[in-house]
């Protein structure tokens, strides 16, 4: 039996939004229902609110109630962390929001009661929902431990908003050492713990360089959090990153509806084009990861992505679900790989000789250079939608300079 788990992030709710948003929201809940999507999990990844709309939490209680609903779920199958759009924007905070203070787990233990002010609007949201149940879980993260199928799943929820200063957090951000320990001492206490999935609103870039080096050790080590699978929002995408370090790994999953900026779009392409959400079905007996993303249309309706990777024509993309003992490198290097949607190549003339040279077999590697705009970028990518699976991975990478050792 497989554990299915809809992620959503980044609604942005407000209470001064326009028709068109709430369209949106709705055509989620018509998608879940006409769908028949039997979820067992909802987890959703931050950025309930925008700018910190206090009047708008009413409306995310609405949604939330209508989502568990439709999917004939209790409060607790409803896994939440908070954004930066959650927590209150005082600029009286910055200072106690200092990047080379707040690394210390002392002095964030001493200003702890200014910065929960923040968070109360957050904390009145989730006891409203009912999914408080423990303190902790009111500060935005902790570990829920759900029985699905026989299995036990755990959930590590982390707060990374809560050092949010505004619009210069990249690399500035902190989760703490006081989160992760807690949050693994919990975990040490389940013996039979058969997956740990993380969830927290940033990617791990954009915390410090400290802070970013400490959660992937955390992550990727099983005596710590373990975790198989990294949930988060915040960059309003849904690509796949996969980690890997000699203690372990992980594979990144990202959502977002985060309604598009304007010089993000298209020329006359409406704001609700191009939100996602994904549905993950995960079979642990055979270590497998079906990924389905969904996108909006002009309309704000839900389609499937189809412009992710090979073979993922409707919107599905599989992967193996990572495990300590699969991953063998030598040495001590982190590898971090991004991977980018294949593209969809509509129009396509010629080019049949360097197709041909594609497809020779025996071919271990292949350059294909050029200046730029001579179709190098489509040739690969007609190449990879439309040769025959002979290979056991096919990965799609954008700008080499994304992979790094």
């Amino acid at each position: 039996m497989g554990i299915r788990i809809l992620h959503l992030s980044d609604l942005h709710i407000s209470s001064r939004e326009d028709n068109s948003f709430t369209i949106l929201r709705n055509s989620i809940l018509k998608y879940i229902q006409e769908k028949n999507v039997e979820a067992d999990i909802i987890a959703f990844t931050g950025d309930i609110i925008d700018r910190n709309d206090q009047t708008a939490f009413p409306i995310a209680i609405e949604f939330f109630k209508s989502l568990l609903e439709i999917c004939n779920l209790e409060s607790n199958r409803l896994m939440i962390v908070p954004g930066n759009h959650d927590m209150k924007r005082d600029d009286t905070l910055r200072n106690i929001l200092d990047p080379e203070k707040i690394k210390f787990d002392e002095y964030v233990k001493e200003n702890w009661a200014y910065l929960k002010v923040r968070m109360q609007g957050y904390s009145d949201f989730v006891k409203e929902l009912g999914i408080a149940d423990k303190k902790e879980f009111e500060d935005g993260y902790g570990v829920k431990i759900v029985q699905i199928g026989g299995k036990t799943i755990c959930f590590n929820l982390l707060n990374s908003a809560w050092s949010s200063r505004g619009n210069d957090d990249y690399r500035s951000l902190a989760v703490g050492r006081w989160q992760l320990e807690k949050n693994r001492a919990e975990l040490e206490k389940i013996t039979n713990k058969d997956i740990v999935i993380t969830m927290l609103h940033h990617p791990l870039a954009w915390l410090t360089d400290v802070e970013n080096n400490m959660m992937r050790d955390y992550l990727c080590h099983h005596g710590k959090l373990g975790s198989y699978l990294l949930l988060h929002g915040h960059i309003h995408d849904s690509k796949t990153q996969r980690e890997m370090t000699p203690a372990g790994g992980f594979t990144t999953l990202i959502t977002g509806i985060g309604y598009p900026k304007a010089e993000e779009r298209e020329a006359n392409q409406p704001k609700i084009c191009e939100c996602k959400f994904s549905i993950y079905d995960i079979d642990i007996e055979n270590n497998m990861v079906d990924n389905f993303c969904l996108t909006s249309t002009t309309q704000g309706d839900f389609v499937p992505d189809t412009r992710l990777y090979n073979g993922s024509e409707d919107g599905h993309y599989k992967f193996p679900l990572g495990s300590m003992q699969e991953i063998t490198m030598k040495g001590q290097e982190n590898e971090c790989m991004e991977l980018d949607p294949v593209p969809v190549i509509n129009c396509w003339s010629g080019r049949t000789e360097e197709f041909d040279l594609l497809s020779k077999e025996n071919t271990n590697v292949i350059a294909i250079s050029g200046v730029g705009g001579q179709g190098k970028t489509a040739l690969a990518a007609k190449f990879m939608r439309e040769t025959p699976v002979t290979f056991c991975k096919g990965l799609f990478e954008s700008n080499s300079q994304k992979i790094y050792i």
